[in-house]
């Protein structure tokens, strides 16, 4: 891209050189600050920090509750999140409405273009600037002071206009392959997902003869499997939790020991805590078996009915069902099939959020029953493709990132003067 003919310097550390013609104002000069509470509408929209994309200024169409009345903003404000500035939290008004008080609403005067403005306030140079401010701060938030104090570089109106239409244009086409690289993401994640399903249920061999399991969770599998419940072909049984008041079974613990919220890694390689031998022996806790399962029995969120593969020899609460398979049966396997049904599994405990899981329960899970060998084929084949749609999801979000990093110097490039835009 060109830059500007002619530059000179600005007198100001950050903004740095300017193009010929440009003015260095304070903030404070060419925005005016609104605090307005009052307005003759008594049911506008309410926007909050959730409402406004990081980085991009989109709004995010979503009912936002907060207490108070809100600060009244009208078309073309700028909505700048002061709560950790970090976050790039602006939005270029689209409607009028109520902004929570972690907004400052600014206000273009005379000679300031309301969308080069937001592209400015948007820009990492103002958004660094802002958040240099707030350092050493637990919960950051710039003041009103310092930002009317900054020094902005201003072109002319007409040079506004320019810089505004052209990002516009830019940033919307950048937008587009973003979008297009992310939807590219969750196609490859679909493809993962299918794949996993398809071969833990029918196999690798796509000319296998299928018969009906009888199994809703099943459906057809290969005419030479079987089906068993998962109580007869593994060990399950809980674990326990030390009493947390008693210093004495966790201080300076050498006993590893799980919590219900390790399901979530899948291979768990890490033990939560860990307990003494005094504590394990004063508590229903349990040794669990390297290669063995757990799954959650509890929990308000996902975390109920998740299964996890354990890497090395722990303990865990009693939260967790513990299941160690026989000699029939590959544990990764098994793990993926039980992944599979993740919402099946969950459903044992009914609707209810606070219903729980139970070892019963576990134990009826039906599961497909054939030769171990095939079952280790099959965790390959899951393991090697996985792999390979992997590499291309890495890829894919490589090129999202540097999109998203050229939208972003691309902003602060041109509002700064350091291109020409035409």
């Amino acid at each position: 891209m060109q830059r500007y003919e002619k530059y000179k310097d600005s007198g100001v550390e950050w903004v740095g050189e300017i193009p010929v013609g440009w003015e260095v104002k304070k903030f404070k000069y060419i925005y005016d600050l609104v605090t307005d509470k009052n307005s003759s509408e008594l049911n506008l929209p309410k926007i909050g920090l959730e409402n406004i994309e990081s980085g991009t200024g989109k709004f995010i169409a979503s009912h936002s509750i907060f207490e108070g009345e809100g600060i009244h903003f009208k078309v073309n404000d700028i909505l700048f999140g002061k709560l950790r500035p970090y976050l790039a939290k602006v939005y270029l008004a689209q409607f009028e409405g109520k902004a929570v008080g972690d907004f400052y609403v600014f206000r273009c005067k005379d000679r300031m273009e309301a969308k080069y403005s937001f592209n400015l306030i948007l820009s990492k140079l103002f958004i660094d600037l802002t958040n240099s401010s707030t350092f050493g701060s637990k919960m950051p938030r710039v003041a009103w002071d310092v930002v009317a104090n900054f020094e902005i570089a201003c072109p002319s109106a007409m040079e506004q206009t320019t810089i505004a239409n052209y990002l516009d244009r830019k940033t919307a086409e950048i937008d587009q392959l973003i979008a297009q690289k992310e939807r590219l993401v969750a196609l490859y994640e679909e493809e993962k997902t299918a794949l996993i399903n398809q071969t833990v249920t029918q196999g690798i061999n796509p000319k296998a003869t299928l018969k009906e399991s009888s199994i809703e969770w099943l459906g057809e599998i290969p005419e030479h499997w079987g089906v068993v419940s998962l109580k007869w072909v593994s060990k399950i049984y809980s674990g326990g939790t030390p009493d947390k008041s008693n210093t004495d079974y966790w201080f300076n613990g050498t006993i590893p020991w799980l919590n219900s919220g390790t399901v979530n890694q899948f291979i768990i390689t890490k033990p939560s805590e860990y307990i003494t031998e005094n504590g394990f022996q004063n508590s229903s806790a349990k040794w669990i078996d390297n290669n063995s399962l757990v799954i959650a029995l509890a929990g308000q969120g996902k975390t109920k009915g998740m299964a996890a593969l354990v890497t090395f020899k722990t303990t865990c609460n009693q939260s967790l069902g513990i299941i160690k398979v026989n000699a029939s049966i590959n544990s990764r396997y098994l793990l993926y099939y039980l992944r599979k049904n993740y919402l099946n599994i969950r459903g044992l405990a009914g609707e209810g959020k606070r219903d729980g899981l139970n070892l019963e329960m576990i134990g009826s899970i039906s599961i497909p029953l054939f030769d171990k060998q095939e079952q280790t084929a099959i965790v390959q084949h899951i393991e090697t493709e996985t792999a390979r749609i992997n590499a291309k999801i890495t890829q894919t979000q490589k090129i999202i990132a540097l999109q998203k990093e050229y939208r972003t110097a691309l902003i602060s490039e041109v509002v700064t003067g350091k291109v020409k835009v035409t």
